[in-house]
């Protein structure tokens, strides 16, 4: 039964037959754990070791598959789902945890490939004039997913949480480098504007998002919200330090301003006064 299995499996990986695949991988896994202690008997040695070469090609494949569908370098992304692609992600799950990993990285580079090009830093839109454009871009990618692939992927992948912390990720680190290019753009007004915008985007997405799952380490149990509003605070707590600089540059320069200005009124009286007598 075990290496009639171990052929089906070979088989059905060749012609990518995935749903068959998972259910037939769950059992075959089930039947070696059993066998686990005989190892050393020729005959399960050589079925275990087919049964990881079958996981390793898998793992590869299905890699190989994705970077089709999703090509990292431009490409049109598909219409739709594929069952053929739903059922890798569900074989994915069984296997190695780094397959998993390379699928949904590569998925959400692709998909935020887009937002990169839009707002480049020799962008007009690229400014935090135009910073409400970012966030309208990021709600209409999430409400794009759901719509394209929702069915996709797994539900407990949590990818519509993965897209929006990568979102925060990339618009910081853009818009800090930004902001030290063009410091002298800075206005006290602009960050107000810029401030607003992003705190209002930071509420819906801590509104939005709920779950654990993206987080692992010390940082387990902690709510995607938590996350989301870390992640996106740092970037309102540098506006808001850029906020603080304007004033205090502002604050000082009127003071030395009325300080010199009192300076030149008082020597100028002296001087007069010198002059008349």
């Amino acid at each position: 039964m075990l290496v009639g299995g171990v052929d089906s499996l070979e088989a059905l990986t060749c012609r990518r037959q995935y749903g068959d695949v998972r259910n037939l991988l769950h059992g075959v896994l089930n039947v070696l754990d059993h066998f686990h202690k005989y190892t050393a008997v020729p005959q399960i040695r050589q079925l275990d070791e087919r049964v990881r070469a079958v996981q390793s090609e898998l793992g590869t494949q299905i890699l190989n598959d994705f970077e089709e569908a999703f090509p990292s370098h431009g490409g049109k992304r598909p219409a739709g789902p594929s069952l053929v692609l739903r059922d890798a992600c569900l074989v994915a799950d069984i296997l190695d945890s780094r397959v998993r990993s390379d699928i949904i990285r590569k998925f959400i580079t692709q998909h935020l490939s887009e937002y990169l090009l839009l707002f480049q830093e020799n962008q007009d839109v690229a400014w935090l004039d135009k910073i409400d454009r970012r966030y309208a871009w990021a709600k209409r990618q999430l409400l794009e997913y759901e719509e394209k692939y929702g069915r996709l992927f797994p539900l407990h992948w949590a990818m519509p949480e993965r897209i929006a912390l990568q979102f925060c990720s990339i618009t910081r680190s853009e818009l800090a480098r930004l902001m030290r290019a063009r410091s002298g753009d800075l206005e006290v007004k602009l960050l107000l504007f810029a401030i607003r915008r992003t705190a209002a985007f930071e509420a819906l997405l801590a509104q939005r998002f709920s779950g654990s799952t993206l987080v692992t380490g010390p940082q387990v149990g902690s709510s995607v919200s938590q996350l989301v509003s870390q992640l996106v605070s740092q970037l309102v707590s540098q506006l808001v330090s850029q906020l603080v600089s304007q004033l205090v540059s502002q604050l000082v320069s009127q003071l030395v301003s009325q300080l010199v200005s009192q300076l030149v009124s008082q020597l100028v009286s002296q001087l007069v006064s010198q002059s008349v007598s």
